[in-house]
């Protein structure tokens, strides 16, 4: 299943986990030294694929005009268990 989401519309079960998501990813996997959480999460729309409760992908979607001139996608990761499963390919 395939949702979006607004930071107040996640709750703390949902924030959690793509948040650990994307330290696992980005930080940890690809050891990325930059403020992974920052205060964009608040306004960016949080889409996320999902197989029944398990994160399998995730994006965040700025609007025009908070971070760039036009809307940008960014933070995107598919996570680790669904690596074999040839997600985000293309």
């Amino acid at each position: 299943m395939v949702d979006k989401k607004t930071f107040q519309e996640l709750d703390q079960l949902e924030l959690y986990t793509l948040l650990k998501s994307r330290v696992d990813v980005f930080v940890v996997e690809q050891q990325c030294a930059y403020q992974e959480i920052d205060a964009y999460d608040l306004k960016a729309t949080h889409v996320r694929l999902q197989d029944n409760q398990n994160l399998v992908a995730y994006a965040r979607i700025l609007p025009a005009g908070s971070k760039y001139v036009e809307a940008s996608i960014g933070r995107v990761l598919v996570t680790k268990a669904y690596w074999d499963r040839v997600y985000g390919k293309e």
